[in-house]
């Protein structure tokens, strides 16, 4: 078949899907000259084939009363065609919504094999996305009348015999890392204009007001990366931020007012101009700051604007960021970045592994009894009570960055929901999703990171239900994170006056110049249900030069007894977690450390830990990266003894020591020999050049 008797052929069909799709299909493939599905594969179900059978994402109900795999009897959906490592393609009839067709496939690509193109089709019109793990979406489209065109012949021939041709050449990585630079050199611009005191300030009231004006900042640019998502993923209606370039590029004092109307609007809901704007709240509009730009910088949003913001990665989206704002780490902004596979090998454990435990035993549960047709209703509540339990996991990152774990904790949290979804639409009940971005907590020291992982969440939130074919419809489109604090994750910082008693020096010690002194006390952590995190590395000797004086004096006073003095810095956040476990405020903990907490003073902590709990996973020697530098690192997952099963370095064990080490003879209950007492054993200290 030509080309043009296809076109000729199809221009006039105007009839249902299920008459004609298959037909349809054999034609496309005379025209392009390749095998059809009946050819390529006579079994029908091995590689490419009509109504391939798929149980929408994960499988349910796989086990028979014994335990056994039984037949796939269940009710499940198809895709229209199917062609392993090639596509996933649904069909709907003439002038139908494609994109429901799309949300279709994106249901159930899992169990397609995440094909590397997902394709829909109306007969007269083609769209085919790609679905490359790591890389861009490109969506190729054309009609029926385009169909002989150069350009649709290639996507078509590509898609049936060489998807990898269509690969997109940019990563989401490399997207993400070029915004992450033009946002960065714009905050860079308005710290220098604005003379901010990022690092220290000479009084409490300049390093105040530094502070604020900084949150302000950060808080403005997250607005405009919202808002750049927004335009892309329909929120917002298409080219709106263009538009206020373009009207204020040569008036900067109009394109403020602009923007800050858009912000107003975005805050309740309304019009801005012909456009009609969501109600979006969720914090971030509800002060409508705008700083008036140059019109270079305004033309420098104009360009980033235009840009693909729908795939950028929240994960890395931060860090980037982060490394744009701080000259120190400029350099590296190209440089590697944790993956979020490293972060799920600390997060999987600690907040997964008990859920992924009672989900399988829920599964089995409930197979005997659907077979025999029963108990559909007391399923159905089962699957909703475990929903409201996933759905109620809180979850704490006390260190939080730019949220980067938190970030990965709501995507494994909302993955598993979304098995429990479609298990409960198999027998014939409809979940809608309750996973949301308020199940998280932070506390987070730096107001850039604060603001970002703010975002972060947000955005993984909608990009995930996006992905996965559920809709962003709700109002307000965000959701309020009452649970993220810009703190001290550790101390309390307080001013009192100075008593009258107080000497001008103590004053002086206390780095006073007014009648205020400062005054610490230990931070209380919220109740959460899991702790994960990478609390900053420090080492102990360190902590004068970069912490102070005076907060390290606090810090020691706090926590005298309980971590000691010559310890590096993230090991008071295992302090403090093991504390929580202890006080029933958390169950399980799961955090980063330097290698040398498995040593000396450090390893003080992990004893504390065991002699209240246990510790029931850890990555003795792990590598990370750490400001674009790869270092190793611990990671260790605690809690009060309850969990049984261990796992050391990938591997099950009986017990996990203090010093990471799963051997029979615990060293680290090991004591001095009586016969060493009054001996030297000091090695070599440096104390001056060398």
């Amino acid at each position: 078949m030509t080309p043009a008797e296809f076109k000729t052929k199809w221009a006039r069909f105007s009839g249902k899907e299920s008459s004609a799709y298959q037909e349809h299909f054999n034609d496309l493939c005379r025209m392009l000259g390749v095998p059809t599905p009946v050819e390529a594969d006579p079994t029908g179900n091995d590689s490419f084939c009509f109504q391939k059978r798929v149980a929408k994402d994960a499988e349910l109900f796989d086990f028979d009363a014994a335990g056994n795999a039984e037949p796939a009897n269940r009710q499940r959906g198809f895709a229209d065609v199917w062609k392993r490592d090639c596509f996933g393609w649904e069909y709907k009839g003439p002038g139908e919504d494609l994109e429901k067709a799309y949300q279709q496939l994106l249901r159930y690509r899992e169990s397609l094999l995440n094909p590397p193109l997902l394709i829909v089709c109306d007969f007269h019109r083609y769209i085919v996305r790609t679905n490359f793990n790591g890389a861009v979406q490109e969506t190729h489209s054309f009609t029926n009348a385009e169909v002989d065109s150069p350009a649709a012949l290639r996507v078509l021939r590509a898609a049936l015999t060489n998807p990898e041709t269509l690969r997109p050449r940019e990563t989401t990585a490399d997207v993400t890392e070029k915004l992450a630079r033009k946002i960065g050199a714009l905050a860079l611009s308005l710290q220098k204009r604005e003379a901010i005191e990022l690092v220290s300030a000479r009084t409490r009231r300049e390093h105040y007001v530094g502070q604020k004006k900084n949150l302000r900042i950060a808080r403005f640019l997250n607005r405009l990366v919202f808002c750049f998502f927004a335009e892309d993923t329909g929120l917002l209606p298409e080219n709106i931020f263009a538009e206020v370039c373009a009207a204020g590029v040569k008036d900067p004092k109009l394109f403020a007012e602009m923007l800050e109307d858009l912000f107003r609007c975005m805050a309740k809901g309304g019009r801005f101009g012909a456009h009609k704007i969501r109600h979006f709240n969720g914090h971030l509009f509800e002060d409508s700051t705008v700083f008036e730009l140059t019109p270079e910088e305004i033309g420098e949003l104009a360009a980033a604007s235009a840009a693909d913001w729908q795939c950028i990665r929240p994960a890395i989206m931060g860090t980037l960021f982060e490394r744009a704002l701080d000259d120190s780490q400029r350099s590296q902004l190209g440089a590697h970045y944790t993956s979020e596979e490293d972060i799920r090998t600390l997060v999987e454990p600690v907040l997964m592994a008990p859920l992924r435990r009672e989900w399988q035993e829920i599964r089995r549960d409930l197979a005997p009894l659907l077979l025999k047709g029963k108990a559909k209703n007391a399923a159905r509540d089962q699957l909703a009570v475990f929903q409201k339990k996933v759905a109620g996991v809180i979850v704490l990152d006390p260190a939080c960055g730019s949220g980067n774990f938190l970030y990965i904790a709501l995507q494994l949290l909302l993955a598993l929901e979304k098995q429990i979804i479609t298990a409960a639409a198999q027998i014939g009940f409809t979940f809608t999703p309750e996973v949301n971005v308020q199940q998280l907590r932070a506390i987070e020291i730096n107001p850039y990171a604060y603001e970002l992982a703010q975002v972060s969440v947000q955005i993984g939130s909608l990009q995930w239900r996006r992905d996965n074919g559920f809709d962003n419809d709700r109002t307000p489109v965000l959701q309020n994170l009452d649970g993220f604090e810009n703190k001290d994750a550790l101390l309390n910082e307080t001013f009192r006056k100075k008593p009258k008693n107080l000497k001008a020096a103590q004053a002086e010690e206390h780095g006073r110049e007014d009648e205020l002194f400062k005054t610490y006390t230990e931070r209380a952590w919220p109740a959460c249900d899991v702790i994960v995190g990478n609390p900053p590395f420090l080492g102990g000797k360190m902590l004068r030069r970069e912490l102070g004086d005076a907060y390290v004096d606090a810090l020691f006073e706090n926590f005298d007894g309980r971590v000691r003095s010559e310890a590096d810095l993230c090991c008071y956040w295992f302090e403090k977690a093991r504390q929580q476990i202890e006080d029933n405020k958390c169950s399980r903990a799961g955090l980063l450390a330097t290698q040398g907490i498995r040593g000396g003073a450090n390893r003080d902590v992990l004893k504390r830990i065991k002699d209240t709990g246990g510790i029931f996973f850890a990555e003795s020697d792990r590598a990370w990266i750490l400001a674009g530098a790869n270092v190793h690192v611990s990671m260790i997952g605690f809690d009060n003894g309850a969990e049984k099963t261990r796992t050391l370095d990938g591997k099950s064990v009986a017990e996990i020591h203090a010093n990471l080490a799963a051997a029979c003879a615990d060293i680290t209950a090991a004591r001095r020999l009586a016969q060493n007492l009054d001996l030297a054993f000091m090695g070599d200290t440096k104390g001056g050049a060398f």
